[in-house]
């Protein structure tokens, strides 16, 4: 109706020759709910930091979810598919299977240099499937270092108290990711040679340090 009502007043003031100046009609556009001055870039990045805290927020809830759930823990859930698939371990992963199950999900490179992917129960440890993954450029790297999947976890875990909800080899390093006794999310990057563990992010700090930036 208000576009219709300064169409009607421009066609106007044109018949009868005068001039139209420039003006604004309140409305639902984005300038005008834009706050006194903030951009709408800024807007934009504020809202993009909110939806990354969100997501974060989400994860930690899912991963002390799963970890409350799950009475096998990383290392022992690394044992156990070794034991079922000899080999090396590249990864280990907590998930819903079903909205009432929970399973570690664990990739092994076998000792023949096949991939496999194993999906335990949380519960007992019992191993469910075993299935034949496609090659994976990460294994030579994986079969190569001096810290595996088991001494990752523990040194993680020196380093920032929790349980384990995924440990993977990435980028020459292990990555660990904990839920601690709050259920606060921390990542834990663990040197393949030395075994040092680094805390890379606590997620209540980063939402911390979020706000300073959005306070200055």
């Amino acid at each position: 109706m208000k576009r219709n009502i300064v169409i009607a007043t421009v066609a106007a003031a044109t018949l009868i020759g005068g001039t139209v100046s420039a003006f604004a009609v309140p409305g639902n556009d984005a300038a005008a709910q834009t706050p006194t001055g903030a951009t709408s870039t800024n807007v934009r990045d504020a809202d993009d930091r909110d939806m990354d805290d969100r997501d974060a927020d989400d994860r930690d809830t899912d991963d002390a979810r799963e970890a409350r759930a799950a009475t096998t823990d990383a290392a022992q859930a690394v044992a156990k598919a070794l034991k079922a698939q000899p080999g090396t371990v590249a990864s280990a992963e907590l998930d819903d299977d079903t909205a009432k199950s929970v399973v570690w999900d664990v990739d092994v490179l076998g000792d023949d240099g096949t991939w496999h992917e194993l999906k335990l129960d949380a519960g007992n440890g019992r191993v469910l499937g075993n299935h034949t993954e496609q090659e994976d450029d990460n294994g030579e790297a994986v079969k190569n270092a001096k810290t595996d999947a088991r001494e990752a976890v523990a040194a993680a875990q020196k380093a920032a108290p929790g349980k384990v909800t995924s440990v993977e080899f990435d980028d020459g390093a292990w990555e660990v990711e904990l839920q601690n006794k709050h259920g606060q999310g921390q990542d834990v990057r663990v040197d393949q040679n030395t075994a040092k563990a680094t805390v890379t992010a606590d997620h209540d700090d980063d939402s911390d340090d979020d706000q300073d930036s959005d306070d200055d």
